[in-house]
């Protein structure tokens, strides 16, 4: 079966209108767009949801819309790793989705229903509205013309394609939309051709050289220790204060003065961890939780995450955190006996608190990310498990981060999230409650309570305020 086309395509060069007429012979299997049909079987049996729309890139790397009221984005690789991306998209808008292509792993296109359309690529997300030549907010469908070598934006009254090499400018085009195929509900394959970025790759290829040789710098400086003490300025008696208060899901906050490695970290704080107590405890303030469908807490992890339980079952007072060795569950003195210490209680339900924690266990034992890098879940950052275990998605509430930025990319700093704090001090639905800070002072080498104002304040600190004090 053949359908014959003729557009009429104008472009503007040098001041001139050029008339382009392409005759187009469009097979059944596309010849200006792939449209494939493709098994969503083993893409449902993995993310236990509905499909709605799913893009397939070339190299096997699917993003799609799932959900009963089409509200969640997940990207599965072509090894079948499956990460959830709602909340990423959720944090720029809480519009229906209604379209997706995928390019490639780390790039892809969301439309949305009454919001435009979003690019996301590696930890960025971009909104495609009026700044970027998008003036129509519902968008019914995104496609790679591979004829074109453009992105096509279909909205309900007219379409735009792009006019730069990355994606990100775009310009109403009325006679292409002409010929994009209504979608309805179909679920279709859109193929990229990758070769047309060859620097991703020569950048993928650099960080299988950078992420040994990063692992060994990173791992010397985190063993080096100028302070010239025997001993943290936190001590004993004041660390098991400490344990007494903290309740699982609080979110902690570390520094040691002097180390090498914090030269290589931005901020004040210099480490995060989340409080996750005993499998006791969380039995006592978790029972009753919708997820659990009457079992209790401990059994659920007993059944869904046998490894954590393991590490669990005979011990207290445990935390789990990104460190060196990876994603590793430890006694809370290992960021409790330190020179600065903060706890901070998520304003959430107790639901809620307990869908974060069961999300870092889905990181516990990953490798540490040596590159930094957000975007990756097969390797965690310490901050990266705060970000990733609370943040909102379509059934989790959860906390909206400041982010920051590294070498261009969108991160988040553990100095980001006192930064948070103080911005919201003053609001009476602030999100983050301060339990404990234990501020400290060089000159008279001890550790000591301190109040909110000062521990807002802390993500202002520089290096010299510690020889002040």
């Amino acid at each position: 079966m053949m359908r014959i086309f003729f557009s009429y395509i104008e472009f503007k060069k040098t001041g001139k209108f050029f008339l382009v007429v392409f005759f187009m012979i469009h097979l059944h299997t596309g010849f200006l767009f792939s449209q494939t049909r493709v098994d969503t079987s083993k893409y449902q049996s993995l993310i236990k949801e509905k499909i709605k729309k799913i893009s397939v890139s070339k190299r096997n790397v699917a993003w799609m819309i799932a959900g009963t009221n089409s509200d969640s984005v997940y990207r599965v690789t072509k090894n079948m790793k499956a990460a959830d991306k709602t909340g990423r998209i959720r944090t720029h808008t809480s519009s229906v989705f209604t379209s997706i292509l995928s390019l490639r792993k780390n790039l892809a296109f969301i439309g949305t229903k009454n919001d435009y359309s979003y690019f996301s690529r590696r930890f960025r997300v971009l909104k495609l509205d009026s700044k970027h030549g998008v003036t129509d907010s519902c968008i019914q469908a995104i496609y790679y013309s591979r004829l074109l070598n453009k992105v096509i934006i279909k909205t309900a009254t007219s379409s735009f394609v792009s006019t730069d090499r990355y994606f990100k400018k775009y310009k109403k085009n009325g006679s292409i939309g002409t010929i994009i195929p209504n979608p309805g509900d179909t679920i279709m394959v859109n193929e990229y051709d990758e070769d047309a970025e060859p620097f991703m790759e020569v950048n993928e290829y650099l960080d299988d050289i950078r992420r040994p040789f990063q692992s060994v710098i990173c791992r010397i400086a985190s063993s080096v220790d100028l302070s010239f003490r025997s001993k943290k300025l936190i001590t004993k008696q004041q660390a098991r204060k400490i344990r007494r208060i903290l309740e699982p899901g609080d979110i902690l906050l570390k520094r040691d003065n002097w180390q090498l490695v914090n030269l290589g970290i931005p901020g004040f704080w210099t480490h995060a961890g989340i409080y996750i107590g005993s499998l006791k405890e969380l039995d006592r303030h978790f029972s009753g939780a919708k997820i659990l469908k009457g079992e209790k807490p401990s059994a659920y992890i007993k059944k869904h995450y046998f490894a954590v339980w393991k590490k669990m079952k005979r011990h207290k007072f445990r935390i789990i955190e990104a460190i060196a060795d990876g994603v590793k569950i430890n006694k809370i003195s290992h960021i409790a006996r330190v020179d600065y210490f903060a706890a901070l209680r998520p304003q959430l339900s107790n639901e809620d608190i307990f869908k974060a924690i069961l999300q870092t266990f889905e990181y516990y034992q990953k490798p540490y990310d040596f590159l930094f890098d957000f975007e990756s879940d097969d390797e965690i950052l310490c901050s990266e498990l705060i970000y990733k275990a609370y943040i909102p998605c379509a059934d989790k509430a959860g906390l909206h981060f400041l982010m920051n930025d590294l070498n261009g990319s969108a991160f988040m700093f553990p100095t980001d999230i006192v930064r948070k704090f103080d911005a919201e001090k003053d609001n009476p639905d602030k999100e983050l409650r301060l339990i404990i800070f234990y501020d400290a002072s060089e000159k008279q080498k001890k550790s000591f309570v301190s109040d909110e104002v000062e521990f807002g304040n802390t993500w202002k600190r520089t290096t010299m305020d510690i020889i002040k004090k």
